[in-house]
């Protein structure tokens, strides 16, 4: 499976989840790309193009996709222009897919461009709806987190959330299985729990307990 990582991270956030998933026989490769700097479309014809290409290779079953944050952005961008091998899914942790309201808060500020860089565009409310999501044909489970851990709320990001993307924003038409956990943006991508959700809908199609109701 391909591991693909958000905004200002690198492979390395993802070696947690990756050494869980091939602790359970799952064969994984986590790709690197310039999260300011490169266009999504670019890191999906690239990398991630690069990366199934290597998993095919190491083996002959479906090669699936993992995301979080951002990276689930990149995978639309990818799946609507390329076909998963028969038998791929995609899981998304903390996606999103709706925009993010903290980018679309400061969005024209000359900072936000430093932060971001590239991301800025795709990452704001205005242009979801833009991105690619109709074509989107494997099974796809999105898992949200609801655990903010910050003792000073965000007054322009939506509750509940992660400390860094809203529970509703998350939701991508079409999706196949949704659920929400109480972890934050960053300890989703570590929690065993998570982890067995990701190993389940991998190997079923669907999570272990009932989808969340979407707010």
């Amino acid at each position: 499976m391909v591991l693909v990582h958000g905004l200002w991270r690198n492979a390395w956030a993802m070696q947690p989840l990756a050494n869980s998933l091939r602790e359970s026989g799952f064969h994984t490769v986590s790709i690197d790309y310039d999260s300011t700097g490169k266009a999504l479309e670019a890191v999906a014809n690239e990398e991630m193009a690069e990366a199934v290409r290597q998993c095919q290779t190491l083996t002959s079953g479906p090669v699936h996709l993992v995301t979080h944050s951002m990276g689930g952005l990149a995978a639309r961008y990818y799946l609507a222009t390329h076909a998963l091998p028969p038998g791929g899914r995609v899981v998304m942790l903390a996606p999103p897919n709706d925009g993010s309201s903290v980018v679309s808060h400061f969005e024209g500020h000359p900072l936000l461009a430093c932060l971001i860089g590239s991301a800025a565009a795709p990452l704001s409310e205005s242009r979801p709806q833009r991105l690619p999501g109709a074509t989107l044909t494997p099974p796809i489970g999105v898992i949200a987190g609801n655990n903010n851990p910050s003792p000073v709320p965000i007054p322009f990001l939506d509750s509940p959330n992660d400390s860094t993307v809203s529970v509703a924003s998350t939701l991508l038409d079409g999706m196949d299985d949704f659920i929400v956990v109480p972890e934050s943006h960053v300890s989703i991508r570590r929690s065993e729990t998570v982890h067995r959700q990701i190993r389940a809908f991998l190997r079923q199609g669907r999570f272990e307990i009932d989808p969340a109701t979407p707010p």
